[in-house]
């Protein structure tokens, strides 16, 4: 479902003039930064449709948002990592 929502998103961040796009970007920028899994995953899809549908912006976007899409992929190896580990015992 938020790959669905991901997509329709950016199909409708393409018609969105410069301001609107970034207004998105910023909603979308603070989703990565959400305790919440679901959340933080689904602003990562959000950014990687809101990239692909607006390749006018990536130039000068994407070095505002790496640090985001990096520290969002190393939280989740760690969450990843976490989950991995056997429970120790009582």
């Amino acid at each position: 479902m938020r790959d669905a929502a991901a997509a329709a998103l950016g199909a409708t961040v393409r018609w969105l003039d410069r301001p609107g796009a970034l207004q998105v970007e910023a909603v979308l920028r603070t989703y990565c930064q959400f305790n919440g899994w679901e959340v933080r995953q689904g602003g990562f899809l959000g950014l990687r449709a809101y990239l692909a549908s607006r390749s006018d912006l990536v130039a000068d976007r994407l070095p505002v948002l790496a640090p985001t899409i990096v520290q969002g992929y190393a939280a989740e190896r760690s969450c990843a990592r976490e989950r991995s580990q056997p429970a120790s015992p009582v």
